[in-house]
């Protein structure tokens, strides 16, 4: 659907009450509930993670539309959409847009080089690691569903970290100019000799530079970044793409491109842990699967967000959370779980938004402590985007 029609359809959900599916329920064991954006596509439907509450969500996608939503509760996380008073961007909008891109902007300077880890992660990961990224089919087939719906023939669409270029790949075979930037030069021999076995030599030109300082020669219609870590950690997506406006708007003026994703949703819920493994107890950070049902979690306070991020507009690159959550269950809080939903695009005709979320993060408190349902727990943390998992851990608190 052309980028134009969409105050058109937000229009039409102002009149009604819609519902826009973010996470299509848990896959089912046999074939596909139909209902997906990925039906008919060689990969299975990405994975739910459910509902927030009555959550007001206000976001900027598509360069030049406002859309909000709430986030509902219920068997599935789903987007109730509603628009706001600022429906269309103006040119002031875009003034002020360009002119506080900079404080996160320039502090995302501070942040470049100040990571001694960038052989491992950000931009230069192993080699390994980006392999195993094919394999996900989850990842692969939400970022297909995005790029099949939002890339035309003839666009510009460039790739910020572009790894193995597979999502380089869905682009060109949309008919788009595809410009891949990659920094880890291992990777970029690797691309390319993907891209000649895949006869995409001609439609994708590889470009081994730093994602973060590379600025096209002409506009771009498309960016793709996808350094995509729970809570914005560990990987440089924030980084890379403040920088990157930073840079664009100065060379080609205001209009920015449209990003893939859109926006990431940041979370996090008091939770009780089992850290027990096989009778041994050990408290450690860890990693879950995106999934409603996690038998050894039990959620002890509602999920919150404490970040709505749309990559066209503002980034933060500094979290400092202080809230107070609502515990829903008795129980031990012994760990932290942060949850990070990634809107790659929406899909106003079908009324679906397709995401992508990352990994779970469940990190344990220093001192667990009991609650009742319906006693308020203070949750506080910071960190930087990009930072360390250890970071995160030193600055928890929580407490009822």
């Amino acid at each position: 659907m052309p980028l134009c029609h969409l105050a058109d359809v937000l229009a039409r959900f102002a009149q009604k009450d819609s519902q826009i599916s973010l996470r299509a329920a848990r896959r089912k064991s046999e074939g596909s509930d139909g209902d997906g954006p990925c039906d008919s596509r060689p990969f299975p439907k990405p994975r739910l993670f459910p509902g927030l509450g009555n959550y007001p969500i206000y976001l900027e996608l598509a360069t030049t539309f406002s859309l909000g939503f709430y986030l509902e509760d219920g068997p599935r996380l789903s987007l109730r959409p509603f628009v706001p008073a600022r429906t269309m961007r103006t040119a002031s909008a875009d003034q002020s847009l360009a002119s506080h891109l900079g404080a996160a902007e320039r502090s995302s300077k501070n942040h470049a080089g100040a990571c001694d880890h960038e052989q491992m992660l950000g931009q230069y990961i192993p080699l390994l690691y980006h392999y195993n990224m094919l394999q996900d089919t989850d990842r692969v087939g939400a970022f297909f569903a995005a790029i099949e719906l939002l890339v035309r023939p003839g666009m510009h669409v460039l790739e910020l970290g572009g790894g193995t270029g597979i999502l380089s790949s869905f682009a060109a075979r949309q008919g788009a100019h595809v410009s891949c930037v990659e920094r880890n030069p291992e990777l970029v021999r690797s691309a390319s000799r993907f891209i000649q076995v895949n006869g995409l030599e001609g439609k994708i030109s590889l470009i081994n530079a730093d994602a973060a300082r590379y600025v096209p020669s002409a506009p771009v219609d498309i960016v793709i970044c996808e350094m995509l870590h729970v809570g914005l950690l560990r990987e440089k997506q924030a980084n890379v793409i403040a920088a990157f406006k930073r840079n664009y708007t100065q060379v080609h003026g205001p209009t920015l491109p449209v990003f893939i994703p859109e926006a990431s949703i940041l979370m996090a819920q008091p939770i009780h842990q089992s850290f027990d493994f096989a009778g041994y107890i050990a408290p450690v950070p860890m990693f879950q699967a995106p999934l409603l049902d996690q038998p050894r979690t039990t959620p002890l306070g509602a999920l919150s967000p404490y970040a709505n991020i749309a990559y066209n507009d503002f980034i933060p690159l500094e979290f400092n959370i202080h809230q107070r959550v609502r515990s829903i269950a008795n129980g031990t809080v012994n760990a932290l779980r942060f949850v990070t939903q990634n809107v790659l695009g929406i899909d106003m005709e079908k009324q679906q938004a397709i995401t992508w979320p990352n990994q779970c993060l469940v990190l344990p408190v220093e001192t667990p402590f009991d609650v009742v349902a319906g006693q308020e727990i203070d949750m506080s943390f910071a960190y930087t985007a990009g930072g360390t998992i250890d970071s995160v851990s030193e600055s928890m608190k929580l407490s009822s």
